[in-house]
């Protein structure tokens, strides 16, 4: 608060309280204090003087006035200043011309202008719709839209006995009560005042009540003494008193303003002096006793009789069904059995109360005074429980699980189970063959016809402190220790949530009330839980809402007891009783509503850097060099903040959150805190549980805009765009024009190196033909000496031996003839020589072929001589028919070879016949034809002789002289052609003359292609 005085109390829609200071207004949430007090530069700008209601729209908030009469619109939770709401509204009626400004604007009472009013001021009370009750000292006047609609003289009245109340105007005086209404015939009728102030001492000795109106709630109270009793308009026409307070001394603590919240029963009290008071009934009570022997720590209980409680101490309260009031008393005889054994008690159905003492075991009359039966358990005794069947179970630590038959003619404890049942807690019967067992290392379902234990699985090791199981009903709730709330429902176990404070994983008891509600006791506490929220959740999952209480609410300790047996009792008359460590809390649960968040989110204030910003409403701008974002929210609530359970959600704009995506808020402060966003659209979703039921929240959005840094922005993002472009553009020329230069570079590279490439192919070209002519000289060498050569000499060699014998034998005929036949035999050899030499030539000469005018006639002269004096059985004819002068253009050397081969072959195949030479003359070319009358050339020979393509020579023929004929012709003449017929074999060559066949003079004669042989 900015200071104690406290002028005036008002709530605005919203559930904030507003209140009236001197130091500025203040709006109060139940937890935080907002103060708005700039609203002027002077000392009396901030202090406010009263609150008044918004006469034109009441759902558009309500308006303060400070002392410089400037009003204040107060609407969203937030404090404006307006200028025109006088202008417009209060000058613009009838009653204030410009004569007659001279208003006083009620506030309420007491005023604290009663002093200060001058005689010629009248008095003006706002209502709503346009309505305004004027009173001018003489008349009081209804006005409605401008218009004066009713009037009654009333001279020389108070200000200070008028009041609102609802749309009618009141006036109090000597305790009798006038009503001014608007609606009816007539204006000014005496009405009558009822309820609960008419019981009370003091009304009927007095007349003079003080009134406590506030114009801007419509609230009117009367203290008498120190009671307040609330008026209320009812349908006969008059008041009706309600009490809401009693006991509080208002002159001592100076109260002046009143506010009261009829939903919640709370009270709000403003003194100029000592500020803000808050009154609230409280709805739990908590029960004490002192009594010899013991305390007021209480566990187990039992109901006694139709209105009494009995403590497992011995310690009885009774509740009183005139007054409501509790008294107590002590069964001392039970208190000195039980001595600290608190944890079980029981008043079996007959009203027989059994208690315990370590092992003991004890069954006292109803009076509980005369013990009647007393037995010793092999083990010390944990709890009592009664089944429908009137039998006493008794769990014991140690020793097992017992039951006692009170119909028996001698009632003892008897076993009825061991094993497992150990450390037992707690004991409940669900039908007449289910009972329950709890104890400190989980739960057992046994049956009682079979005796069978079940063990249930999902509870090991866990401490069961309670059970609950509604009639007729197959659901099974357990409290635990450390471990919270569990429901068994066909054999499903569902764990629940714990709230956010954790009070829950210590749960007591559960207690069902008549509205669907547990109540559950805890080390910490007392929740109040839907059951249908909970069974909800066993099926689909979702946030819960745990409405705490805490001291605040009435109770003198928070930490309930548990691990007992009962753990809580209802009486019949609606109370339920609950032990905790500083007395019963007695409470009726049907009687008691929770009071809830339920009010709207209010974003209170923004900070972006540690400094509060102003921002539009539902969006803010956050910066991206700006650190850190906070934003605080409140909703106006009274209650404990443990029951705001605020959540956020951050997104990107148009996206809905997840339900990973909610992160809870403290709800003491509501601080959600945001640290550097990237650029961008978000959403900022808030939201409250309002309390019970499923998806029940209030939700609010807030839009947060980044906007971009300057490089990020799309003009920068052009500007770049274009600056890459260009960039590229440049690159791509500079690029462009470097690979041109290189294409250009590479290209000479590329022909420099095709050039050379195709120099050294050449030569490799080259090489690889001469070496090939090399190994095909060799080979032809080989293998013409293997046949023409070293045969003839083998046989020569052996006929010179037989001529050698026949001469010393005198056989001169025999010797003669074997000499013929050495002789050819060596003529033969020659030949063979000649041709190899022939041939060794043509491989010499044809790499540089210098071509010159050859003499025809000379070379075939030359050669039929050669072989015309061949000694031969049948000799040839050779008939040289070539002119003396008749020349070609031709390498001398080559030609005389072909000329010698082919005159050598056609001597060889011919007999007795011509071999004839002669020259034909065509316009640009002279024809040499060498031919002759003998057998004729074989077919496949003829065939290879005139393929173009290199192939073998057929395996028949044995000679070189035509391979050396076809291998050099093409670089003797233009061409040969070779023809057979049964007149012989003829060879054609063609010579070009001499003009043409000159260019070709000192030209490098590329060889054929290699001969296949």
């Amino acid at each position: 608060m900015p200071q104690n005085s406290v002028k005036s109390i008002v709530a605005d829609s919203i559930g904030n309280i507003w209140l009236a200071t001197e130091r500025g207004l203040a709006r109060f949430d139940g937890k935080h204090f907002t103060i708005f007090d700039y609203f002027g530069s002077y000392y009396s700008d901030r202090s406010i003087a009263s609150f008044q209601p918004n006469p034109a729209f009441p759902n558009n908030g309500f308006f303060a006035i400070n002392n410089e009469k400037k009003f204040i619109h107060i609407t969203g939770g937030k404090a404006i200043g307006d200028s025109v709401f006088y202008e417009k509204q209060l000058l613009s009626q009838p009653f204030t011309g410009p004569a007659n400004r001279n208003a006083y604007i009620a506030e309420g009472l007491p005023s604290p202008s009663v002093d200060h009013i001058a005689p010629w001021f009248y008095y003006l009370v706002p209502a709503e719709l346009d309505r305004y009750f004027v009173y001018n000292r003489k008349n009081i006047e209804y006005y409605v839209r401008k218009k004066k609609v009713k009037s009654a003289s009333l001279p020389g009245k108070s200000f200070w006995d008028f009041f609102r109340l609802g749309s009618d105007l009141y006036r109090v005086e000597s305790g009798m009560f006038t009503r001014y209404s608007g609606k009816g015939s007539s204006f000014g009728r005496q009405i009558k005042l009822s309820g609960d102030i008419l019981n009370h001492p003091l009304y009927a000795a007095t007349k003079s009540q003080v009134i406590f109106w506030n114009n801007c709630s419509n609230q009117v109270f009367i203290l008498l003494g120190k009671s307040l009793y609330a008026l209320y308009a009812n349908a006969e026409g008059g008041v009706t008193s309600n009490l809401i307070l009693d006991g509080f001394d208002f002159e001592a603590n100076k109260i002046r303003a009143v506010y009261y919240d009829a939903k919640t029963k709370r009270i709000f009290l403003g003194s100029p002096v000592n500020g803000l008071y808050i009154l609230k009934r409280k709805p739990f009570h908590t029960l004490t006793a002192d009594f010899k022997e013991t305390d007021n720590v209480f566990y187990s209980q039992a109901v006694l009789g139709s209105r009494s409680v009995l403590s497992g101490q011995g310690v009885v309260f009774s509740v009183d069904p005139t007054n409501g009031r509790v008294s107590a008393n002590q069964l001392q005889q039970i208190t000195r059995t039980v001595f600290w054994d608190k944890s079980s008690i029981l008043v079996d159905r007959a009203g027989r109360i059994w208690c315990k003492h370590r092992s003991l075991l004890y069954l006292f009359k109803a009076t509980g005074k005369v013990p009647e039966m007393k037995w010793q358990l092999p083990g010390e005794a944990s709890t009592f429980y009664e089944g429908k069947d009137g039998k006493i179970w008794v769990g014991t630590r140690t020793a097992g699980l017992y039951f006692v038959d009170p119909s028996a003619p001698v009632p003892a404890p008897r076993l009825f189970l061991f094993g497992h049942l150990l450390n037992i807690s707690f004991i409940q019967q669900q039908s007449t063959d289910i009972l329950w067992v709890g104890t400190r290392k989980g739960l057992y379902k046994v049956s009682l016809k079979t005796r069978r234990v079940f063990y249930i699985k999902g509870l090991e090791n866990i401490y069961i402190r309670s059970l609950h199981i509604s009639e007729g009903d197959d659901k099974v709730w357990i409290t635990t220790y450390k471990d919270g709330l569990f429901l068994l429902k066909n054999d499903r176990l569902t764990h629940f949530p714990f709230d956010k404070q954790l009070h829950l994983s210590s749960a007591h008891c559960i207690v069902e009330d008549r509205k669907g509600f547990f109540w559950i006791t805890t080390n910490k506490g007392l929740l109040q839980i839907r059951k249908a929220d909970l069974l909800n959740y066993a099926i689909k999952p979702t946030d819960l809402y745990y409405h705490y209480y805490s001291k605040a609410d009435g109770l003198k300790s928070n930490e309930f007891n548990g691990g007992c047996q009962p753990c809580a009792v209802r009486l019949p008359t609606g109370h339920v009783s609950l032990p905790s460590m500083s007395g019963l809390v007695w409470f009726k649960p049907e009687q008691t509503s929770a009071e809830l968040p339920d009010k709207s989110i209010i974003v209170d204030r923004v900070e972006i850097d540690g400094r509060s910003i102003r921002f539009k409403e539902g969006e803010i701008i956050f910066q991206q060099d700006q650190k850190q974002l906070k934003l605080y929210l409140t909703t106006p609530y009274f209650g404990n903040s443990d029951n705001v359970n605020f959540s956020y959600a951050l997104t990107r704009q148009g996206r809905l959150p997840a339900a990973s995506d909610w992160l809870t808020i403290d709800g003491s402060d509501g601080l959600i805190n945001i640290l550097r966003l990237p650029k961008g659209s978000y959403t900022l979703h808030a939201r409250k549980k309002n309390g019970f039921g499923i998806g029940n929240y209030a939700n609010k959005a807030m839009a947060i805009t980044v906007p971009p840094l300057w490089h990020e922005t799309w003009w920068f993002y052009l500007l770049c765009g274009l600056l890459v472009l260009m960039v590229v553009l440049a690159i791509l020329q500079i690029r462009f024009r470097s690979i041109k230069k290189r294409n250009v570079l590479l290209e000479n590279q590329v022909s420099d190196r095709t050039k050379a490439l195709t120099e050294t192919l050449v030569s490799l070209e080259e090489s690889q033909s001469e070496l090939l002519t090399q190994m095909q000289l060799q080979s032809r060498l080989i293998a013409s000496i293997a046949h023409d050569v070293r045969t003839p000499l083998t046989s020569t060699i052996i006929v010179a031996g037989e001529m050698r014998r026949m001469i010393k034998e005198q056989q001169y005929d025999h010797a003669s003839m074997y000499g013929e036949n050495v002789e050819e035999a060596m003529l033969g050899i020659k030949n063979s020589l000649e041709d190899l030499l022939a041939y060794v030539k043509t491989q010499v000469y044809k790499k540089k072929i210098i071509k010159e005018e050859v003499v025809l006639w000379d070379l075939i002269e030359k050669n039929f001589q050669l072989y015309g004096k061949t000694i031969k059985s049948n000799p040839n004819t050779f008939v040289n028919d070539i002119a003396d002068a008749t020349t070609v253009f031709s390498s001398p050397q080559l030609l005389d070879i072909i000329i010698h081969n082919l005159v050598d072959n056609a001597n060889k195949f011919t007999e007795n016949g011509t071999i004839r030479a002669y020259t034909e003359q065509e316009p640009h070319a002279t024809k040499l034809i060498i031919e002759d009358s003998g057998n004729g050339m074989p077919n496949e020979l003829l065939t290879w002789f005139a393929s173009p393509v290199p192939s073998a020579i057929p395996d028949d023929y044995h000679g070189i002289g035509l391979v050396i004929v076809k291998e050099i012709a093409p670089f003797v003449s233009a061409s040969m052609q070779v023809e057979c017929d049964h007149w012989g074999t003829r060879f054609v060559f063609l010579f070009p003359h001499a003009a043409s066949a000159r260019d070709s003079q000192s030209r490098l004669i590329r060889p054929p292609e290699r001969l296949l042989f």
